[in-house]
């Protein structure tokens, strides 16, 4: 196990196991690493000034200073830079940088999981804010399971703010139940087990990030050895233990 220091916190990075193997496909580490490392240093596009003027803020007339991390109570809404992402078989994985609760920078993973979308067509929300706050209202731009139109905005929204809420919306118990677990070859009963089971470390997330003076709601009932995944270099994400990284299904952006 890595421990990295930050802020006077202990972080638990990465689980060392030799059966960790996520054989992820990645390209242009050196470019990625070097955002991650931009980000986290706090320079270029990733300085405060500029994420400052881009940053979706938590109120309308964006008054109040914001700063990554928990942004509304409304879902418990988190707000980062989408560093990059990685594509791999069942997920597409999110590299996300984010504010820490001390005011440090971090860079975290979050993961869309496409083998739902693939096996039911079911839908993945992406949503573009009116005004540049997260308390504006907001329309669909797109709902759907194309992995292609997914990636599109992916690609368009690298080193831009993005919005994910619902974290910690747990799934009804009944869908790992019954007929779910034989229609569309268990994959319902796949995904809401596996949302179920990452519950805590959606929570710890939640409580680790810059607040902006919001109470998040419904964290409680976090187990003591819950920790969230720190990202250092791209690689580390072959290593990451995917059952530590939340999921998420719906983005918005400005």
């Amino acid at each position: 196990m890595v421990l990295v220091l930050i802020g006077g916190l202990v972080w638990y990075s990465l689980k060392e196991d030799n059966k960790v193997n996520n054989n992820l496909n990645i390209v242009n580490q050196e470019v990625i690493d070097q955002k991650i490392g931009d980000f986290l240093e706090k320079k270029g596009d990733f300085g405060d000034e500029k994420i400052g003027e881009v940053i979706l803020t938590t109120d309308l007339g964006g008054k109040k200073e914001t700063k990554l991390g928990l942004v509304s109570r409304v879902n418990n809404r988190i707000e980062g830079i989408l560093i990059d992402y990685i594509k791999s078989n069942d997920y597409v994985w999110l590299l996300v940088g984010m504010n820490g609760k001390n005011d440090n920078r971090l860079v975290t993973g979050l993961v869309i999981p496409m083998y739902y979308y693939k096996g039911v067509g079911a839908k993945f929300y992406v949503e573009k804010f009116l005004e540049k706050s997260v308390m504006s209202t907001f329309s669909n731009v797109y709902k759907g399971s194309d992995e292609t139109t997914i990636l599109g905005y992916l690609g368009r929204l690298k080193g831009k703010p993005v919005v994910f809420d619902s974290l910690v919306t747990e799934f009804p118990k009944e869908w790992m139940e019954g007929k779910y677990l034989t229609e569309n070859n268990g994959v319902i009963a796949r995904l809401t087990k596996e949302e179920i089971s990452k519950i805590p470390v959606a929570k710890k997330l939640v409580m680790e990030l810059w607040q902006n003076g919001i109470a998040p709601e419904n964290v409680d009932g976090i187990p003591k050895n819950t920790n969230i995944t720190i990202i250092k270099s791209v690689g580390d994400l072959n290593k990451v233990d995917i059952s530590q990284i939340p999921i998420v299904m719906k983005l918005f952006y400005f």
